[in-house]
Order: C-alpha cells, then sequence, then structure tokens
C-alpha cells in the first residue's frame, strides 16, 4: 500500500522542481540568449513606467507591447503623463518627422494617440478655440500627411528649389484683440556652395513664413485661410503645392491639447500631425475647458 520510499522520494523532489520552475517563471520571465550563463545589463529603452514587474534580461517592453498582451504585466490604466512619455520615446526613435516609420511605428503611434483622446487633454479640444493653451509657439515633431513629405516640408519650398532643405516648422498661434492668426514658419538651410546657398545669402533669406488666420469650424475642424507667404524681401499668394501643403493642416481636428502637447487628426484618420510647445503655456487650464473669451 505504500510507495518504496525511493520513488516517494524522487515524486515529491519532483513536484517541488515544478513549483519553484513555475513560480520563476510566473515572476521573472528571463529571456537569456542562447548559450548564455548569466543575466546581463539591462537594455535602455522605452519604459512603462506603471509596471511592477521588469524582466531582467532582454529589453524593457513598452506601454504598446504590454497592452498588446506581452508576458510581463502592467497594473492598472496607463496614466496620462505615461502615453505622452511614451509617444515622445517613440518619436525620438523615427527620423525626419515620420518620412521613415515603419507600420507598426506608424500603428503605435496612433494607438497611443487613440488613448490620449480618452484623457483631460482630449476633453479639452471640445472647445479649443477658446483655450489659451491653443495659442503659443509649437515644433512638429512627426507627421503622417503624405502630402507634406511629398513636399519635403509644409510649403514644398525644398522639394521646388535645389539645394535647400526645411528641416523644422513651427506654427504660431495668436488670437489677439479677437484676431485668430496663424503664423509658419520653416526656416530654410542651405548648401553654401550652391547657386541657392549664393543668393539666399546675398538677400538674407533665412526662413519661409506662412501668414494665415484660423477658426474652429461648427464640426470642431481647425479651418486655415492662407493669406501670403514671404521669404526675404519677397511675398506671394500661395499655390499649388503650397497651397495644398497648407491645406493638408486646414483640414486637421484637434484631438489633444495640454500644457506641451498637441495633436491634430485629418480627415483620413490616419493622418496625425504631433506638436510640441516650444515656449511656456500661456495660461492654466480650468478643469477640462478654459473660460471663453467675451464676446465669442
Amino acid at each position: 500500500p505504500f510507495a518504496p520510499a525511493s520513488a516517494l522520494s524522487r515524486s515529491i523532489v519532483a513536484r517541488m522542481l515544478a513549483l519553484v520552475s513555475c513560480c520563476a517563471t510566473a515572476l521573472v520571465p528571463l529571456r537569456l540568449p542562447l548559450g548564455a550563463t548569466t543575466v546581463g545589463r539591462v537594455p535602455a529603452g522605452p519604459l512603462c513606467r506603471t509596471a511592477r514587474l521588469q524582466c531582467l534580461a532582454g529589453p524593457r517592453l513598452t506601454c504598446v507591447e504590454a497592452r498588446a498582451g506581452s508576458p510581463v504585466a502592467c497594473e492598472g490604466e496607463f496614466s496620462e503623463e505615461d502615453l505622452k512619455d511614451e509617444l515622445f520615446d517613440l518619436i525620438d526613435t523615427i527620423p525626419e518627422r515620420g518620412i521613415g516609420a515603419s507600420e507598426d511605428d506608424k500603428a503605435d503611434i496612433l494607438e497611443i494617440i487613440a488613448e490620449l483622446e480618452e484623457t483631460e487633454g482630449g476633453a479639452a479640444c471640445a472647445d479649443f478655440s477658446n483655450s489659451p493653451l491653443f495659442s503659443g509657439t509649437f515644433e512638429l515633431l512627426y507627421c503622417s500627411s503624405k502630402t507634406f513629405h511629398t513636399n519635403k516640408g509644409l510649403m514644398a519650398y525644398s522639394r521646388d528649389v535645389a539645394a535647400v532643405s526645411t528641416p523644422e516648422l513651427r506654427m504660431k498661434l495668436t488670437r489677439d484683440a479677437g484676431n485668430r492668426l496663424v503664423l509658419f514658419e520653416e526656416p530654410l538651410e542651405f548648401d553654401e556652395k550652391s547657386i541657392a546657398g549664393v543668393l539666399g545669402g546675398l538677400t538674407k533669406t533665412d526662413v519661409l513664413r506662412a501668414e494665415c488666420s484660423w477658426r474652429a469650424t461648427a464640426s470642431g475642424v481647425f479651418a486655415i485661410d492662407a493669406q501670403r507667404i514671404s521669404a526675404g524681401g519677397r511675398s506671394w499668394v500661395p499655390a499649388d503645392r503650397q497651397a495644398k501643403g497648407i491645406r493638408a493642416v486646414s483640414a486637421c481636428t484637434p484631438v489633444y491639447l495640454d500644457d506641451e502637447l498637441l495633436v491634430l487628426r485629418g480627415q483620413i484618420p490616419d493622418v496625425v500631425f504631433v506638436w510640441e510647445r516650444s515656449d511656456e503655456a500661456p495660461a492654466e487650464r480650468v478643469g477640462n475647458y478654459v473660460d471663453p473669451i467675451p464676446g465669442k
């Protein structure tokens, strides 16, 4: 009726080993390289700040990976700051404001933005035209607009003129004395040995500007009316590719707004523009909304 002592001992040992193995796997999912005998340093990378269990080896998982069902679980919901940090970290790895983004990167960015829309900053966009946060200077970090990337910038100057590039885009929003204005600026970079570089130096042309006005439509679109483009001492009415580039931004709706980040989404949901504030926020937010401008 009783098992031999040796068999019983082996059974107990086997059960204990199985229990220890199960607990170790559940708590610390090690991913050592084949043949490795020690646990190495954790490589740097985006970190889900709400993660309580971290792998001792291998890359840290992002919030996007954790939401996708990663073996390392995150406790609770991701905060607004967590999502913003994740977005900034991901954009930092993508060159040229999104032109080299992979399909996976694009999908991850859209997923993070969709979650940001459900936060306080997303709710603030319901009345963005009256928000003091919807003013100031913003710099474009990322966009998925084909028009923008085909133009090699907003106003297609670097596409139309050889040896000229416009690697930065600034957007200055103002609403002084009831005037709602937006100024786009693209600093020009010349190949100094080129004809464009010589002429640019002679005319002291260092930035391309598009002067526009804006309004919020009944459906919440950030509608822009382009008035003129200027460079050096010349100015002209935007047309063709330049007008088309500005219209790509004009067709957008603000979906996230706070004191450091502005996200615009196009009529095609996959088209987004991610802007970072480059100056101080002009005013504090009051709850999810702000006091409207008197008379507006």
